[in-house]
């Protein structure tokens, strides 16, 4: 028999004893080595370690045994190793424990670089693959799955060496390092001194291939996919709402302008952001014809802002009490933000699935409102007048925002009932801002000084907004902080080029996750529309900005499902389709199965009868 052959029957035996044993639990252990460096007094030398992962079934909680104790990057390591695992299989892993044992003779000094080892660990034990024991790797793991970089790279690959493995994955880039002051190919010195090979692994895929000989199959989704006549007639009507709204808005601040009596170094400025923003409508336009409606619906909302601060601007100069004007008009935004307060206050009755999360982002856009007008508010209290009064601008378009989210909803047939309760997503904004609270415990041990940065800043108002019970903008908050606290650690040591090539890679991730949402009934359409946001700032080469949309397109695409989780409504959706696309060896999920266990005993007995012939 040759190998090819002997390999599926080795599987299909395996599968046979495995149904034999009708295993009805899940339970599955993976043994790993790792590679550390520990101090000593000639300098820090690699060491070997050693990692067991265990799964079991349970509730997803994750347990941490090491010895020497450890960090809290490690602990964070080991959370977001489960995850990524977990994301690269697409398996749901709330039905699992995980278990994290780590050992060594030695002190190894506290770092992430375990991280990637311990997510290929965490897919081997979820797919009861075998790994390969002449390998080893060191890396730290980032959220989207790509592995990051570490140090001391010359001294892990020598550790690996003298531990007798003959293959070394190392981060991208990292197959250099610094030897005695010279820059050396470490692939190139270790293949020729001790004949080991060392390689870089871009993702935990690579990796998962390197050790266990299985490639991981990728979904490929096109955005035009996607775009349905669902996306086509809500984004249309948004962005038609929004461009009708900015041009009447220009007009009547035209004609004021005409007309006003203005102090003529007042009239240039307003002219000049008139002129500019004249020119922006006509470009806003295009976009619509284009049917890049959320492109066009966002560049409409900063054409309002401009045009609305130009209006107050003139209002203001020639106001015959300047104070007066600007308490007034503040008082009157206030008036409307706690008119609209006042009607979302209660539970919501909804007729379409993809209307909870158009009602959720039009709540979360009010909020937005909300706050922006308390900023004008302080800054009319340190007589900053024009900050107030454009932080008041940017509050009451905001609010026209929300509003126009809200409006969208008459564009999706009546198709069901439901009950948007408040309360019932209170346990999911608490999971969420608990997930952004881990992502950013895992930035800060790989990046210093994020500590009273803006990611720590919109954690802080994810967990106020939880403690005052304001759950939807809790959830969009605590989303926001952990997408940007992840791409905060995946941007790290990135070239323009690697930065593209990180950007198609979390565009492949958003798209396929919109995809599988899709498939369950439900439309991410907030999701897709940062995705085409993204593309827009991609094609004027701002990659920048691209990232960081493409990445709240990734975060969010859940977001749906996860609230009609919450409202008790999944039965509404496709139970058909779930995250689990990959089956690696998974055999004692047919355990339970008469008909299977029958078919594995028949299998059994021509697989013994086959090999009795093959001997003969």
């Amino acid at each position: 028999m040759n190998s090819g052959s002997m390999k599926r029957v080795l599987v299909f035996f395996g599968c046979f004893v495995l149904l034999l044993s009708q295993a009805h639990a899940f339970e599955s252990n993976v043994h790993l080595p790792l590679i550390g460096v520990q101090e000593t007094d000639e300098g820090a030398i690699g060491a070997i370690a050693s990692l067991d992962v265990e799964v079991h079934d349970g509730e997803g909680r994750v347990f941490l045994d090491t010895l020497p104790l450890t960090k809290i990057d490690t602990q964070a390591s080991a959370r977001l190793a489960k995850d990524v695992a977990c994301l690269s299989l697409r398996i749901d892993c709330k039905a699992y424990d995980f278990f994290y044992v780590i050992r060594s003779n030695a002190p190894i000094i506290g770092g992430p670089s375990a991280g990637a080892s311990m997510a290929v660990a965490t897919m081997a034990a979820l797919t009861k693959t075998p790994v390969m024991s002449d390998v080893i790797m060191t890396g730290t793991i980032n959220p989207d799955g790509s592995i990051g970089t570490i140090g001391s790279a010359f001294e892990k690959v020598q550790a690996a060496y003298n531990g007798g493995f003959s293959r070394v994955l190392v981060p991208p880039t990292q197959s250099f390092d610094v030897i005695d002051g010279v820059l050396t190919n470490i692939s190139e010195y270790a293949q020729t001194t001790w004949n080991v090979s060392v390689q870089e692994a871009e993702d935990v895929e690579y990796a998962f291939e390197a050790f266990t000989g299985y490639a991981i199959e990728q979904e490929m989704t096109n955005q035009s996919e996607l775009i349905n006549s669902l996306y086509t007639s809500v984004m249309y009507a948004m962005s038609s709402r929004l461009v009708n709204y900015v041009s009447v808005l220009y007009e009547n601040t035209t004609r004021v302008f005409g007309m006003s009596n203005a102090s003529d170094a007042l009239k240039d400025e307003v002219k000049e952001i008139l002129d500019a923003r004249n020119q922006s409508i006509q470009n806003i336009t295009s976009y619509i014809a284009k049917e890049e409606y959320y492109v066009a619906a966002s560049k409409a909302l900063q054409t309002s802002i401009d045009v609305r601060y130009a209006s107050f601007l003139l209002s203001y100069d020639t106001a015959l009490s300047k104070n007066e004007f600007v308490n007034q008009t503040l008082a009157n935004i206030s008036q409307e933000i706690a008119a609209w307060e006042l009607s979302m206050s209660r539970n919501k009755t909804l007729h379409n699935l993809n209307a909870v999360e158009l009602f959720m982002t039009a709540l979360d856009r009010f909020y937005e409102s909300k706050y922006l007008l308390e900023s004008a508010y302080n800054a009319q209290n340190t007589n900053d007048v024009f900050g107030a009064l454009y932080n008041a601008a940017v509050a009451k378009e905001r609010l026209q925002t929300a509003e126009t989210w809200l409006s969208s909803i008459d564009a999706l047939p009546n198709t069901t009932t439901i009950e948007f309760s408040f309360d019932a997503i209170a346990e999911l904004a608490n999971e969420r801002v608990s997930q952004a609270e881990s992502s950013l415990t895992y930035a800060s041990t790989v990046i210093d000084g994020l500590d009273g940065s803006g990611l720590s800043q919109t954690l802080n108002s994810a967990q106020t907004y939880l403690f005052e019970e304001n759950y939807v903008r809790a959830i969009f908050e605590a989303l926001k902080a952990r997408g940007d606290a992840n791409l905060v650690m995946e941007v790290r040591n990135l070239n323009e080029e690697a930065l593209i090539n990180l950007y198609e890679r979390k565009r492949a991730l958003a798209l396929n996750s919109i995809a599988r949402e899709k498939e369950r009934g439900t439309l991410p359409l907030l999701s897709l529309a940062y995705v085409t946001f993204a593309q827009d700032h991609k094609k004027s080469n701002n990659v920048v900005d691209a990232l960081r949309y493409v990445n709240y397109a990734y975060q969010y695409a859940g977001l749906s499902s996860s609230v009609i989780d919450a409202l008790d409504l999944s039965q509404l959706q496709d139970e058909s389709v779930r995250l689990i696309s990959f089956k690696i060896l998974r055999f004692d999920e047919l355990g339970a199965n008469p008909v299977y266990f029958s078919l594995g005993v028949l299998a059994g007995a021509f697989i013994i009868l086959f090999l009795v012939y093959a001997r003969r």
